[in-house]
């Protein structure tokens, strides 16, 4: 009733909640997070073909520019995290740095105007549908959209801790969510194809989520990732120290927590 609530007055998760949660996190993203996707990042980039790497490229939701710094000089790299943007400008000084959103960003772009669109972990903050529509308007012929994406269904034993405690704790609830995150291959493909974009590469799969540093994987570490960025908005998961505790006890250590993904290389047609 509490969420109906909110999203009845219109009280949703916005972007820029979002944003703040990943400023939070910009000093720790790279060592506690970064480094459980890397590979397929690295995996994904390989796969980019190397006679079309000219030109004007743009990387959507680019944090702290681990992907920026791998395309060409004076690419675009756009978030809304100004934290992780200082970063990025430190890594990639010959690159630029728009804050703004993705989408939007997307659409103030003139029609067949860009050899490349990259992006690491983001759309599924957006419309994955819209962007990959865009991306499609905005590249040239024979321009290429590569991207990996999380699905909904990642980190079940993390989200499932979340939800109990948003029925516990329903007072506490701040914002409605609801989250943009795909569903299944079949349906990125689908958008893909009606966009006229021919695939040159692909995968799924799961990355097994393991804390580095032996750390244990609990509430305090996964607020140090992002991959709670504007849950903790929704909830004060910061601030409530009973809530904190319920969620580690609600949080179930024996289950595999994974990151269920997406991963592609497309050229369009």
């Amino acid at each position: 009733m509490r969420a109906l609530y909110l999203a009845l007055t219109n009280r949703w998760l916005s972007h820029a909640e979002i944003a703040r949660s990943y400023d939070g996190v910009a000093s720790t993203y790279d060592a506690e997070w970064s480094v459980q996707l890397g590979s397929v990042t690295t995996s994904m980039l390989g796969h980019l073909p190397r006679v079309v790497f000219d030109g004007e490229w743009l990387d959507l939701g680019c944090g702290t520019g681990l992907i920026t710094v791998k395309l060409p000089p004076e690419s675009v790299g756009v978030d809304m995290s100004p934290a992780m943007l200082r970063i990025a400008a430190r890594r990639c000084p010959q690159s630029f740095f728009v804050k703004d959103d993705m989408l939007r960003y997307l659409r103030k772009q003139p029609a067949a105007s860009l050899s490349g669109v990259v992006s690491g972990w983001a759309i599924g903050y957006s419309k994955p549908a819209e962007i990959i529509a865009e991306a499609s308007r905005v590249l040239r012929k024979d321009g290429i959209l590569a991207f990996t994406v999380n699905y909904h269904d990642s980190l079940v034993p993390v989200f499932n801790a979340f939800t109990r405690c948003m029925c516990l704790y329903p007072g506490e609830m701040n914002l409605a969510l609801w989250p943009h995150f795909p569903k299944d291959r079949a349906t990125l493909l689908r958008h893909l194809t009606r966009n006229g974009f021919e695939q040159l590469w692909q995968e799924d799969g799961d990355i097994p989520i393991i804390p580095p540093n032996d750390q244990p994987l609990n509430l305090e570490w996964l607020l140090k990732t992002g991959v709670l960025a504007g849950f903790d908005h929704v909830l004060p998961l910061h601030r409530n120290r009973k809530l904190q505790a319920d969620f580690d006890r609600l949080l179930d250590n024996e289950a595999p927590v994974t990151y269920h993904y997406f991963a592609g290389v497309f050229r369009k047609r």
